[in-house]
């Protein structure tokens, strides 16, 4: 965050052989930034006939780095009684790097910040993963995150509270950290230094998408108020 700490330290060292009086000059926070970000959210509430309503949401999201995004939220609810409800729900959601990577963060932490993705060519550093020699990176898109969800609730009893619920979630563009090696340790990458190990990391995006289904279920107990008159 670029505070410092009650002893008045700011720096991280990725080793502590790296750890020399100096710290706070030579490993402090650097590119100190800020942003504004800004968000509209609507909201409809609605009893079609009967047992039956819905609600129905939309977010719009302005973001100087993630670019504008909506995402969508709608639930159908059906009451067979009083005591017990069916759900049907389909919502979005999505994030976008941390802000350090736009901005970078520790100096020799071997954060790459993404406006020096295009500064790798020459630095004869290879991908930790593939072996690959890095010339380039592609900026992370936004990871978005989808989901389908079928839930049943019911009230046993004034005591008893039951819930189980059926969900599905599809994740693309799935956020994660890449690492290089075999560059030469604390040189220049544009604005960035290399890390004291010879390599950077940086967020990206994995290949594909993630998948997730399950069913979730909870019985809630709670206890009837006494009171002595």
């Amino acid at each position: 965050t670029g505070e410092t700490n009650w002893q008045g330290d700011n720096f991280i060292v990725n080793q502590t052989s790296d750890w020399t009086p100096a710290v706070n000059q030579t490993n402090t926070w650097v590119f100190k930034d800020s942003y504004q970000s800004r968000a509209v959210y609507g909201e409809f509430n609605w009893q079609i006939f009967g047992p039956w309503r819905t609600n129905l949401g939309i977010r719009y999201d302005d973001h100087p780095q993630w670019g504008s995004n909506e995402t969508l939220r709608g639930s159908v609810f059906y009451s067979i009684n009083d005591d017990q409800v069916l759900r049907l729900t389909y919502q979005e959601g999505f994030r976008g790097p941390p802000g350090v990577h736009y901005s970078g963060g520790f100096l020799r932490d071997g954060l790459l910040s993404e406006s020096n993705f295009n500064q790798l060519s020459g630095t004869g550093m290879t991908s930790s993963s593939t072996g690959e020699l890095i010339n380039t990176l592609e900026n992370p898109e936004p990871e978005f995150l989808s989901v389908y969800e079928l839930a049943y609730s019911a009230y046993f009893t004034e005591a008893f509270y039951f819930q189980a619920t059926a969900y599905a979630q599809k994740i693309k563009n799935i956020i994660i950290t890449e690492s290089t090696r075999n560059g030469t340790p604390e040189s220049a990458v544009g604005s960035d230094l290399v890390g004291t190990w010879g390599g950077v990391f940086c967020y990206a995006n994995a290949p594909g998408e993630l998948e997730i289904s399950g069913l979730e279920s909870s019985i809630i107990y709670q206890q009837p108020s006494w009171r002595h008159e």
